[in-house]
């Protein structure tokens, strides 16, 4: 095995920007622990929250949660998306394992904030969830 030394500065000793990131261009740069979150397969925003529409410690880029009626809640961001079209995943979190007939749907879509309903059969249910954002901010 053979050891390549280069000069200081030939890999990459600079950061890379933010549309490099975004656009995944192939350069000798890195990407530093604050600016990963620009990458596109990166989740930019999570949290849980209770049955109860408590917000739980430990999220990420989530503001605030708004309780507004059984089963419909807002979540809102820290950091806006760009724009409308980021893509969002919420799932049940079934600490008894008890069985539901649950699901969740997204809407109200804006760039600050959606609105997450959740059903057990085709009615509105109070639910432990998770739910988890990807998309450009």
């Amino acid at each position: 095995m053979t050891l390549e030394f280069f000069p200081e500065g030939a890999l990459g000793t600079s950061q890379a920007t933010q549309a490099a990131i975004e656009a995944q261009t192939v350069e000798a740069t890195y990407i530093s622990p604050d600016r990963a979150k620009f990458s596109p397969g990166v989740a930019k925003a999570w949290c849980r929250i209770t049955d109860v529409g408590a917000l739980v410690a430990g999220s990420y880029n989530i503001a605030s949660i708004t309780d507004t009626a059984v089963g419909d809640r807002t979540v809102v961001f820290d950091v806006d998306f760009s724009n409308t079209n980021y893509a969002g995943f919420a799932t049940l979190m079934n600490e008894t394992g008890g069985a539901f007939n649950t699901s969740h749907a997204l809407v109200g879509i804006a760039v600050g904030s959606i609105r997450h309903t959740i059903y057990n059969s085709t009615t509105l249910a109070d639910q432990d969830t998770s739910v988890v954002f990807f998309g450009d901010q």
